[in-house]
């Protein structure tokens, strides 16, 4: 896809990858009505960019049955997705994300925020990844000792399956 601006907004047409004008390659597409956050989105994980393809294709003037979404991965760095940059569908090993609060009423946790640029990050107020671990839930996971365990949100309110595997992030305070 290349990147073309028109107006306020910004529009991705189709080219070919070898075309000198291409902007991201796209690593996959999916046909739904609504399109999701690209932290919640089925996206790979070197996906740099999400795109609302009918949101791209009103900005060209050439509206169509085209709905859904594209993971676009771009064809020069820097790459918003590799570790440590501030960007993706997902928690890495190696990236930076913020921490807050959440409070239960009678306890206190910390929760695992955004996702940052590492170069960034403010020392104190970040953790940087150091590991991602699957467990069952009643278990948890066995974070490096200088590590906190960043519960995932899918624990809160969803499948109460003990034996289910979720992922947990462990990350050192920066």
């Amino acid at each position: 896809m290349r990147k073309v601006k028109v107006g306020g907004g910004t529009g991705y047409p189709e080219v070919d990858c070898a075309d000198p004008r291409a902007y991201a390659k796209v690593l996959s597409r999916y046909l739904v009505e609504r399109v999701p956050s690209i932290t919640a989105s089925e996206c790979h994980d070197d996906t740099d960019l999400l795109v609302d393809m009918r949101e791209s294709l009103g900005v060209l003037g050439t509206y169509g049955g085209d709905e859904g979404y594209a993971c676009l991965r771009l064809r020069k760095p820097p790459h918003p997705s590799d570790p440590g940059r501030g960007g993706g569908p997902r928690a890495r090993v190696g990236d930076c994300v913020t921490v807050g609060e959440d409070d239960l009423g009678v306890i206190a946790r910390l929760v695992m925020g955004n996702e940052v640029p590492c170069a960034k990050a403010k020392r104190g107020s970040a953790y940087r990844v150091v590991k991602i671990v699957t467990a069952p839930r009643t278990k948890g996971p066995k974070c490096p000792a200088s590590s906190e365990q960043f519960t995932p949100t899918s624990l809160l309110g969803s499948s109460t399956d003990p034996l289910e595997e979720v992922e947990y992030v462990c990350a050192k305070k920066l």
